[in-house]
């Protein structure tokens, strides 16, 4: 697979592309799925990387109703300190600093950290490491660190808990968001796989890493985010919820620390991509025009895995303007602004982040309205049009 997020411009299509093999594995000692590829994390992280996390609205809401709860939960005030590590472009700190809640933002990528500091929130634009935790030299330790959907992401995965351990403070709270494995193999979603996401978690993996650290899983709240999340609350004290306890009987039930549990995931993702495949080339064969919605790390990989039958798809739209001007990887599909799905009129949109299926369906009702309909890939491949909303 080429880089996920690797979008090019006009100079590079001429140019070979990098593919870097994809596998996943699972490790039976510690019941963690990985794959087994580290990409360079400045290759991924760095200048080309355009994702920002205030183009989805629901994502907004689900950041600052996540703030409320964590200053309720903690009794946060002016005299506290939250350090956000991979904060992108401010998208959740600007509901602490709102509140009057002193913060600090980390993030290696320069786009999205330059969004952020033009929003106000003081950002660091490297990588976080405990090297860098060691130098950061806060006037006071953190009183809430908050990670979200940035663990996956790591390549050394120790020496980043031994980061936050060094900035947080004897008592205070790790909040931690990762999308669930469970989810992820129950759904079948495949396309969340890829050179980003290094590792994908159970709550057994993650309290096997965390107690490598003296670190403990105190609570754990259920998402509906990314296909399926979980919100761990960790901390140096051992007060273990009884949501905790109950994750981790069901997953012990569930034969989800053993290998029979993930054995079938490649066949089934085949399966399901041949059924896409075979919507998308019956909907050509009556040219029908497509198009897809979304330029999101997921999208390459499906478009990817379809292999020719993607070329059927003329353009790719979407919110973010840094994408603009831009080819998805991998499969040389351009990336347009919102604007051409009114300007052009396309019959299918492929929606890529299905995720955010509701959102997007509500934003794009005129479309709808006026015939055109959306084909939702996953978990099953399905056809949407004004009558479903």
């Amino acid at each position: 697979m080429p880089a996920s997020d690797g979008f090019v411009d006009a100079r590079q299509l001429e140019g070979a592309e990098t593919r870097i093999p994809l596998e996943l594995v699972f490790c039976e000692h510690c019941s963690l799925l990985q794959i087994l590829e580290t990409r360079e994390p400045k290759d991924l992280f760095g200048a080309g990387y355009f994702y920002l996390s205030s183009c989805s609205d629901s994502w907004l809401e689900h950041s600052r109703t996540n703030v409320v709860d964590i200053i309720s939960r903690f009794d946060l005030d002016a005299n506290c300190l939250v350090i956000e590590i991979a904060s992108n472009d401010g998208y959740l700190l600007q509901y602490f600093k709102q509140a009057g809640i002193p913060v600090l933002g980390i993030d290696p990528a320069p786009a999205p950290a330059r969004h952020a500091v033009e929003r106000g929130i003081e950002t660091i634009n490297e990588f976080f490491t405990h090297e860098l935790a060691r130098k950061l030299a806060t006037p006071k330790k953190a009183d809430i660190v908050v990670s979200n959907n940035v663990l996956a992401h790591v390549a050394d995965i120790h020496d980043f808990i031994n980061g936050v351990k060094e900035i947080l403070s004897q008592d205070g709270h790790w909040i931690v968001e990762v999308p669930y494995v469970k989810n992820l193999v129950d759904g079948c979603a495949f396309d969340t796989v890829y050179h980003e996401h290094l590792c994908y978690f159970s709550v057994s993996a993650l309290q096997h890493i965390m107690a490598r650290h003296q670190l403990y899983l105190n609570d754990i709240i259920s998402l509906p985010t990314h296909g399926g999340s979980l919100r761990v609350y960790i901390s140096r004290q051992n007060d273990q919820s009884q949501a905790v306890s109950d994750l981790l009987r069901d997953e012990h039930q569930g034969n989800m620390c053993q290998l029979e549990y993930y054995r079938d995931f490649a066949s089934r993702a085949r399966a399901l991509t041949a059924q896409i495949a075979a919507l998308l080339e019956q909907l050509a064969t009556q040219s029908q025009r497509i198009i897809a919605y979304g330029a999101a790390a997921k999208g390459t990989i499906l478009l990817n895995c379809l292999g020719r039958v993607s070329h059927h798809i003329a353009f790719a739209v979407d919110r973010n303007s840094l994408k603009h001007g831009k080819w998805i990887p991998g499969v040389d599909i351009p990336i347009l602004s919102l604007d051409e799905i009114s300007r052009q009129s396309p019959d299918y949109i492929l929606l890529l982040p299905w995720n955010l299926r509701d959102e997007i369906l509500l934003q794009e009702q005129d479309y709808l309205r006026s015939g055109g309909k959306f084909i939702v890939p996953l978990p099953v491949p399905e056809i949407i049009s004004v009558e479903d909303l």
